[in-house]
């Protein structure tokens, strides 16, 4: 009987230890795993970042590993992608071509930068609601309405001219899902709509006083809903 209960024992035992080495095996939240908050003088990984994911998880392709282009002065990133169409580059274990146009951003001395507008520009604070200027084509049309007489006594037609010029525009970027929209109240006030406390105070004033403190709602906003990166 006392073997039994003894080979009964070395056998739970057993079955135990299996069961720990698979539990073991799978992803936890390790407390040795570390978190970074946003906060000024954060610098973001160098490289290219090919979507939103990318810049959420700091996780940007080193420049090295763009195909013929072994070194990149930090300082002419831009230059560099705006005389391409196209790149190719080591990811994944491979190399893969990817379209300029495709390319979300990229980081130059810690610094983020995104593109808009086939062009690249830098976000100067960053927060869950971040704010960043571009040029955009701006289609104007001209319309002369200055009417006169013909050599028949009948009215000239009137005449339009269509030109297109470069502007700059701000726009609003939500780093909870990466979509971009050109800035407004009704924009921003659908962002604020996440934190009901801050969203009633700014709905409490008027639109003209909405357009003055806007920006210290998004600071209140960013404060209290801080971004974080794995280090």
């Amino acid at each position: 009987m006392n073997k039994e209960k003894y080979f009964f024992t070395i056998i739970l035992l057993i079955l135990s230890f299996c069961g720990w080495t698979q539990n073991s095996d799978k992803p936890t939240n390790s407390p040795n795993t570390k978190e970074v908050k946003y906060q000024s003088g954060f610098k973001f990984n160098d490289g290219l970042f090919l979507d939103f994911e990318q810049v959420k998880n700091n996780k940007a392709i080193p420049f090295k590993y763009i195909v013929g282009q072994n070194i990149i002065d930090k300082r002419s990133v831009k230059n560099y992608l705006k005389k391409q169409k196209s790149i190719r580059l080591f990811h994944d274990n491979k190399v893969i071509e990817i379209a300029i146009k495709d390319i979300w951003g990229y980081a130059s001395n810690g610094i983020l930068h995104i593109q808009s507008n086939d062009d690249f520009y830098r976000i100067p604070g960053l927060g869950k609601i971040a704010i960043f200027v571009a040029e955009v084509n701006v289609e104007h049309i001209d319309y002369n309405n200055s009417f006169g007489y013909g050599y028949d006594y009948g009215y000239f037609p009137e005449s339009r001219r269509t030109y297109t010029s470069r502007e700059l525009k701000k726009f609003l970027l939500d780093f909870e899902t990466g979509e971009i929209n050109e800035y407004s109240i009704h924009h921003l006030t659908a962002l604020l709509s996440r934190d009901k406390t801050i969203l009633d105070a700014f709905l409490t004033l008027s639109k003209s006083k909405q357009k003055q403190y806007a920006y210290r709602y998004i600071r209140e906003f960013n404060q209290k809903h801080p971004i974080f990166f794995r280090e």
